[in-house]
């Protein structure tokens, strides 16, 4: 067997030899490991009121493209500054259309900061045709440099997000 015998060093002369197994070292490892992973998986994350939770293992990108039905291609400052252009591309034409819903509008916001910019939406374009596969662009004003070149900003379309695009 693999026991190691430990020896009672202690000069009381009252005890023998202890035997250690490997074996529980490796099974303590384990829990440790496996509280661990379940701590992480639970532990901390809490979706915000209003905002529709994706399951974990369901790449956020996808979830949301199949939510509002367009894939995001890039976030730039245009106009000088003045203006941040969030280019689409549509997936799905009728699930598209919320992208430009009079009632609850496209959201930007800043990570650093969490301010936040509403996509002005004209009450016409909502009812405008979307074609599969051809872009298009929410354009959100920059009020007071709102955001500059490199940084992170959160889209909110609908109930959904797309978290971490970066302003080119």
């Amino acid at each position: 067997m693999n026991e190691t015998t430990l020896s009672d060093n202690d000069g009381g002369g009252g005890g023998g030899a202890r035997k250690f197994n490997p074996l529980w070292l490796g099974a303590i490892l384990l829990l440790i490991v496996v509280a661990w992973i379940l701590y992480a998986q639970v532990g901390g994350s809490q979706t915000p009121a209003g905002v529709a939770e994706v399951a974990s293992d369901v790449d956020p990108e996808i979830a949301f493209q199949e939510a509002t039905g367009i894939q995001v291609i890039r976030a730039a400052l245009i106009g000088g500054g003045g203006i941040i252009a969030v280019h689409y591309q549509v997936l799905d034409p009728d699930k598209s259309l919320i992208t430009h819903d009079v009632e609850d509008p496209p959201v930007l916001t800043a990570e650093a900061t969490d301010r936040s910019v509403v996509f002005p939406v004209p009450a016409h374009t909502g009812l405008d045709p979307r074609e599969t596969g051809r872009g298009y662009n929410l354009l959100f004003p920059n009020t007071s440099n709102l955001v500059q070149r490199g940084d992170k900003v959160t889209l909110e379309v609908g109930d959904v997000q797309l978290q971490h695009l970066i302003i080119q």
